[in-house]
């Protein structure tokens, strides 16, 4: 891969030698690339070139503080001092990308998190055994199984969790051969009724 060459003129500082001395090196540099073709391609990426562009913009604010400050009477230790002040207040005035982006990771988790714990709470789910189920169902998910699918899985293995394992099983005892039923929970009933004499 053939490497592309840049007239390195182009980003020197002090550069106000006027339109005339960036033109000739900007038509010497087309002209060197020119004679290069495009056989090999650009070899520089997106990154490298913005480095450059960042770099030469922060050369320029520096002169351009620099001769302000000077303009103002500054001595070269005042201007050097003034800069760094600059460069200070700047960085304190740029966002901290990593905190806002674990503020954002965070409040996803929490909107998450609460929009699992009412899908299992409409499943059926009670208060008390919420944290465990969620807990459980979280260690089922993975890039294949949404929170959704794992939660039904597990529900459909535990169901005492959603209250169908606890169903009282009816049995029909003939009442006086009336051949009516009563459900275990009438029988224990007449049972507790009994015994205080009800």
């Amino acid at each position: 891969m053939r490497k592309k060459h840049f007239d390195l003129q182009l980003f020197t500082d002090g550069g106000e030698g006027g339109a005339g001395a960036a033109g000739a090196g900007a038509g010497a540099a087309g002209n060197g690339n020119g004679s290069q073709g495009n056989a090999g391609g650009a070899t520089y990426s997106y990154e490298q070139a913005e480095q450059i562009a960042e770099a030469r913009a922060d050369r320029a604010t520096k002169a351009a503080l620099a001769d302000y400050f000077k303009k103002q009477g500054m001595s070269e230790e005042e201007v050097t001092a003034a800069l760094a002040d600059f460069r200070a207040k700047k960085a304190a005035q740029q966002p901290n990308v990593s905190a806002v982006e674990k503020e954002r990771d965070e409040a996803l988790a929490k909107v998450a998190e609460m929009e699992n714990s009412n899908y299992l709470r409409d499943k059926g789910v009670k208060t008390d055994d919420l944290d465990y189920v969620l807990f459980k169902v979280s260690k089922k998910v993975d890039d294949k199984t949404d929170f959704k699918k794992a939660a039904d899985a597990f529900l459909k293995e535990n169901p005492r969790f959603t209250g169908q394992g606890m169903k009282v099983v009816s049995t029909s005892k003939p009442d006086g051969g009336a051949g009516t039923a009563q459900t275990a929970h009438d029988s224990i009933n007449a049972s507790i009724r009994s015994a205080f004499g009800r």
